[in-house]
This record gives C-alpha cells, structure tokens and sequence, in this order.
C-alpha cells in the first residue's frame, strides 16, 4: 500500500478513537459556589463506578471533591447518615446534604467567617443535625432545614470549649470536650447544661482551667445505637440509660484500646520510631463493631479497620479505595458514608455493602 494511503488511513483510525472518546467521557462537574449559605445551589447527580475491588468502594455511589469543597481551606471533614441523606461537615463551617437517592448536593447551612465548627450528630427522634459551635453552643437544622443557633447558657470547663464529640439522644445531647476534668457534659436541647460525668482525678488540687488533668474518657455510639463511655486507666465501659444515668455494661468491648495521651484528637500509643496506633471512631458496621484507625506503620496516610472480636481488637485491615486511604467513616439509617483521603465522598446501601476485606 502506498505510504500516503497509510497516513490516510492512520488518520481516519485516529479521528474515529477521537470520537468515540469525546462522546463517551462524562462532562466536568461545575465549579461549586463559596461558602455562603442560601440559595441552595444542587449539584448533578453523582455516578456511580463500577466495583475497583471487593472492599469498600464495591457499588458506592462516589461525589467528587469539586462538589463537596469551596476551595482550598473548605475541606470536608465529618459524615452522618440518615434516612434519605448523607450530612457531610466542612472546614471551616459549612454543613452540605447529599440526597442518597440521585446524589444531587446542597449546602444547607455556613457560619460567618469567623466561625468554626467541630463535631455533629444526628436526632434520634426527627432525623434533624446538631453541630457543635465553639464560642457559639449548638447549631440545630431541622427536618425544614432551618438552621438555629442555640447558646450553650455555661460554658464548659477546661483548657478549651471545643467539642472532640457530640452524641445525640432521645433525652438530650452528650458532648465530649477536648479537655475538661469531666468527661462528659449533657446539656439540653436548649443549651441548658444538666451536668457532668467522670470527673478525672487531679494530681494538682489548685489546678486551674489552663492546668487541670484532662479525663481520658472516650464517648461512642456502639452496636444497636447504644451511647457508651469507656474509662481507659479503669478499663471499665458504661452504657448510657434512661435519665442521663450511666450504668455499667457487661464484658470488655474496647479490650485493647489505650488511653488517650492530653490533646490528642486520636487514641494512640507510641510505637517507637513509627506512627502512633490510633483508633479513632467506633463504627457499627453491618451489626460487627470496627474502628478507623492508623495501623502504625508507614505512610501516615495509611489507614486501617480494626474489627473488635470477643477477644478484643483484632488485627489491622486496609481501609481504602482504589488505593485512596479512607478518612472518615459513619453508618446509619440502613446506609453507610465514608469520606477519602482525596476528599471523594463514598455512599451507599449497607445491604449491598461488601464485608469488610
């Protein structure tokens, strides 16, 4: 064949590839607005990818970061599942909805400029969201999605107001601070503060608010929805009843798990040269409780689920997608939501959710 019949022919191939790609590759998700609240600005529906392997991303419904974050300093953080939506928190105070059905994102509520918000939580009895707001007490959005402000009427005690966690219940709200001599606070849904729990003993009497010793405790939803506290240096696990009263709850759920070092916002234990072993929020997935921790070994991007078994925590287990560490991690209303490294939101239905690998 002559040579240029073959650059004909190379170019007609070329141009018929060029094509076919062009028709087939999904457009560009829109740039997302900045942090501002009303109007809602929905976002197209995300897509869904096929399974990359047989751990968590298998059959998620995957939004992209573009459609999550409003720029560089607006990253999300936190996820809450409820019937219907995924909640996602970000940086710096900025609450989205991702509905479960089609994937199409809203932003339902942002805070002025200089505010800065660190933990939510779902109502158990409507399914609204509460946020904690250091300096302000409580945002609360409604099933309507009104958002109200609600002043925490005492503020909590200790070296910082901000919140590690917050927990719902039907009764009112539970909140871990990130160091007080208490270990929990429960205040009313009108920020009226109904007392505190686990008080930590003090190595120093005249300890002040700058100086005092922090409790350890850690605040966790466990299997079932149940509220737990457990207490490291006693090893001792309290289920939350009736009434605010915390009574203790047989067996040894968080076998295994250290106490918390002062200001640390994971439970970690030294590991010499290496990174800490963390372990950092209890979930209940698929009725077996896990943890989202680090396993302690190289890269500090590496992240790993820690099923807890009837002997304690069981060996570490890559927690990823596609090779993306997976940061964040929540279940709830028959659903399950997981934030990535890359700040990809992952979700989808726990029935058609894989075991853990």
């Amino acid at each position: 064949m002559p040579r240029s019949s073959c650059r004909t022919l190379a170019a007609a191939v070329l141009l018929a590839v060029l094509s076919l790609w062009a028709c087939s590759a999904p457009p560009s998700p829109p740039p997302v607005a900045g942090n501002l609240p009303l109007p809602r600005a929905h976002e197209p529906a995300a897509v869904r990818v096929p399974p990359k392997t047989a751990s968590l991303c298998a059959g998620s419904h995957v939004v992209p970061r573009a459609q999550l974050a409003a720029g560089p300093r607006n990253r999300p953080f936190d996820v809450v599942v409820t019937a219907g939506s995924v909640w996602v928190l970000a940086e710096p105070a900025r609450l989205l909805r991702v509905a479960r059905a089609d994937g199409s994102v809203e932003t339902v509520a942002a805070g002025a400029p200089e505010e800065v918000w660190t933990a939510m939580d779902a109502d158990p009895r409507d399914g609204s969201i509460w946020i904690a707001a250091p300096g302000i007490g409580f945002v609360h959005v409604a099933p309507d999605l009104t958002a109200t402000r609600i002043r925490l009427q005492h503020a909590v005690e200790g070296k910082s107001a901000y919140v590690r966690r917050l927990v719902v219940a039907t009764d009112s709200l539970y909140v871990q601070p990130f160091c007080s001599d208490r270990g929990v606070w429960r205040v009313g849904r009108d920020g009226k503060p109904l007392g505190t729990a686990f008080p930590a003993p003090q190595t120093d009497p005249r300890a002040t608010a700058d100086t005092m010793d922090c409790s350890p405790l850690r605040l966790e939803r466990g299997p079932g929805g149940r509220i737990l506290a457990y207490d490291p240096p006693r090893r001792a696990l309290f289920a939350l009843a009736p009434g605010g009263e915390w009574r203790p709850a047989p067996g040894d759920l968080f076998a295994g798990i250290p106490a918390p070092p002062a200001y640390a916002f994971a439970y970690g234990a030294s590991t010499g040269d290496r990174h800490a072993v963390t372990f950092g929020r209890l979930v209940d997935w698929k009725g077996r409780p896990v943890f989202l921790g680090h396993p302690g070994e190289m890269p500090i991007r590496e992240m790993a689920f820690f099923p807890l078994g009837e002997g304690g925590v069981e060996a570490a287990r890559p927690a990823s997608c596609g090779g993306v560490p997976v940061r964040s991690l929540a279940t709830g209303a028959g659903g399950y939501a997981a934030l990535l490294a890359d700040d990809t939101l992952l979700y989808g239905e726990l029935a058609d959710a894989p075991e853990l690998p």
